[in-house]
């Protein structure tokens, strides 16, 4: 009995440590502070994926929340390898808070009220593609929304749940290389067909349509002496409600938008009955995004009468956006940071030293060096 006793005390012990590492790891992670613009952008992905995992207050799919748990782990890596990457986000939402039921105006449905916003976490579905460029691999997440149903009259909730995920896939096709060993062409497909499960129709014995979309991705990576360009082309088409809205990142560059698509009326929910099938075609759209992956840089050596010192804390600020960076020196008191083009304040602390503070302009394709000589405290 006393050995049970032990084994139940190790094991708490075992589960408090793991709890502790874990609490650890992610404060740790929250208070990264980035280096470069890519890795601004992995930091900026991962907070998306924690917000996702907690957007359903009630309901909650396992298989959902270990897809994020696997994009997260990719994320990391990403930032570990310093490998170059793509981001694509898809997403379906309902503009409104609540949205009249087409055949019983006596229920409303759950609405995400919002415009369109990159960041959003509250959709109906979303898609996230996370393509390693490097690695030439990708990780999908696809997050389906809670469903609430309401009384019109009182806002009580009658009926709840979540729709099934099995009908978003992305399928990754074998790279294309060209003559340029270093350029190629990675293609994609992403789809969805959802039905919402709680949303029947009985006066017609039939399920309203799902909500749909069909991209066909090419990635060019275009590589030759001086310069890195990435071209995005895409086909979509999307059915006519609800709204629809997807974005692409590379390299934590800004966002660009590749759709936005908002139905004018509450009541185009109408064309879910599937006597009104005929109202609800898809929306066909092609593009082509480009990207330019050279970004400047700025680098340098913090010194001690004239000699390399390592540990120096050097932060960058973003004189426009505010945004800031932050790295130390390393062994041989070296420093660099990949920025994007603007006006920079960067400024040098360490301990037992006067701290040390410049301006600089970073231009396209530009390198610039900037070396410190640390003077002590007085």
């Amino acid at each position: 009995m006393m050995s049970d006793l032990f084994k139940k005390a190790g094991s708490l012990t075992l589960l408090l440590v793991l709890l502790f590492s874990l609490s650890v790891e992610a404060a740790d992670e929250d208070n990264l502070v980035p280096s470069s613009t890519r890795e601004a952008g992995l930091l900026e992905e991962i907070k998306h994926l924690d917000k996702l995992s907690q957007a359903n207050k009630r309901y909650s799919d396992p298989k959902v929340q270990e897809e994020i748990r696997k994009a997260k782990t990719k994320l990391q890596e990403l930032m570990k390898n310093n490998n170059n990457y793509m981001v694509v986000r898809i997403n379906a939402f309902i503009p409104w808070d609540k949205l009249f039921d087409p055949i019983n105006l006596y229920y409303k449905w759950h609405g995400d009220n919002r415009g369109f916003d990159v960041n959003a976490t509250k959709s109906r579905l979303s898609q996230i593609i996370i393509y390693d460029l490097d690695g030439k691999e990708g990780n999908v997440v696809n997050f389906v929304g809670e469903t609430i149903k309401y009384k019109t009259l009182t806002n009580k909730v009658v009926d709840g749940g979540l729709m099934n995920n099995e009908g978003m896939k992305v399928n990754f096709y074998p790279i294309q290389w060209a003559k340029n060993p270093d350029s190629w062409t990675q293609g994609m497909d992403a789809g969805a067909s959802v039905r919402n499960p709680l949303h029947k129709v009985p006066i017609f014995r039939t399920d309203p349509p799902p909500i749909k979309w069909s991209y066909g991705i090419a990635l060019n990576n275009h590589i030759n002496s001086s310069t890195t360009i990435a071209m995005l082309s895409y086909s979509s088409s999307y059915t006519s409600f609800p709204a629809h809205e997807s974005y692409v990142s590379i390299n934590g560059l800004p966002y660009q938008v590749m759709v936005q698509y908002k139905p004018k009326l509450q009541f185009d929910s109408f064309s879910l009955l599937p006597v009104l099938d005929s109202t609800y075609t898809p929306v066909v759209e092609e593009k082509e995004l480009w990207f330019d992956l050279n970004v400047g840089t700025i680098s340098g050596v913090v010194l001690k009468d004239n000699h390399p010192i390592s540990g120096a804390e050097i932060t960058v600020k973003d004189l426009k956006e505010k945004k800031v960076f932050k790295s130390y020196s390393g062994q041989d008191g070296w420093y660099r940071f990949s920025l994007l083009e603007g006006d920079y304040k960067i400024s040098i602390s360490k301990k037992g030293y006067q701290d040390l503070i410049d301006t600089f302009s970073i231009n396209k394709y530009n390198y610039t060096n900037k070396s410190f000589n640390l003077v002590k405290s007085k």
